[in-house]
């Protein structure tokens, strides 16, 4: 089965990424900061976390990819987003966008408007509530959770990749929406994947380090192919990680942890000979 033109450079993007160890900053909630700094590590990467508005241009003018999280938000986080997209544009830093909980307020719906607006993020990453609500449509999803209404599954995969398509062409970037299938697209390219486990949803915070994977192959300036990539990584190592659980009848906590162990040990092999990539168009 043809995969589609980016499935192609998963090759090249990881050999950029372990001999540059690209330099990644996150603006990102306090409940996730440990993990999403401990798997960028686990990629080979390097993290910094600095959201103080008054080194935060420096700091992002010499990152290569600056990841923008909502999930936690306070005036001085919002001050710095703002200041660190500047600093992106300018030094052609990408920027990853990932609205947690968009849906939740009108708040956090008007923030997120501006910062797709005014900072032009070249990856857009959320569940299909979020995604949904960033294309202007209704969404019933309550909290940073995806609606039930909203889940992405053969019966809905359709629409709700016409919708994705639809909001990457309006923004001219990569969409990412994840869920029980993840749909990626941009403006000429369309996929599902379907490798994962539902132990996701059972790790805070799992949707979050999937920002920050996409934040560190998206360096390498491959927008949807680091997304598929990075989609990949994260699903193949859950899918491993729960093997061994269920195995050895083991619980949530062991899960975590064999999962960024998995993470850290993926093999181009094991990616290329696992994955479940369908090419749409």
């Amino acid at each position: 089965m043809f995969l589609g033109n980016s499935t192609y450079k998963f090759a090249e993007i990881k050999e950029l990424v372990d001999k540059s160890k690209p330099l990644v900053h996150c603006l990102t909630n306090n409940i996730v900061i440990n993990d999403t700094a401990n798997i960028i590590l686990a990629v080979g990467a390097s993290p910094i976390m600095a959201e103080n508005p008054a080194e935060v241009f420096e700091i992002v003018s010499q990152a290569d990819s600056l990841l923008i999280n909502i999930g936690n938000i306070n005036e001085s986080r919002i001050e710095s987003i703002f200041i660190a997209g500047l600093a992106a544009k300018q030094s052609g830093v990408p920027i990853v966008f990932d609205p947690v909980g968009v849906a939740c307020s009108k708040f956090r719906i008007e923030l997120a408007e501006r910062i797709i607006h005014e900072l032009q993020p070249q990856i857009i990453k959320g569940n299909m509530s979020e995604i949904k609500k960033l294309a202007l449509m209704e969404s019933q999803s309550r909290g940073v959770d995806v609606a039930l209404c909203d889940t992405i599954n053969s019966s809905t995969i359709e629409v709700n990749l016409h919708i994705v398509s639809k909001l990457a062409e309006k923004h001219n970037c990569t969409v990412v929406a994840t869920g029980m299938h993840d749909l990626i697209a941009n403006s000429t390219e369309q996929y599902v994947l379907s490798n994962g486990s539902k132990l996701l949803e059972s790790v805070t915070g799992t949707g979050c380090i999937c920002g920050a994977l996409i934040s560190v192959y998206a360096s390498t300036r491959e927008y949807t192919a680091a997304s598929l990539l990075a989609i990949s990584i994260l699903n193949i190592a859950a899918e491993l990680a729960e093997h061994d659980v269920r195995r050895d009848n083991l619980g949530i906590g062991s899960f975590k942890i064999k999962l960024f162990d998995y993470i850290s040990k993926i093999t181009l092999d094991t990616i290329n000979s696992r994955r479940k990539i369908n090419w749409i168009k």
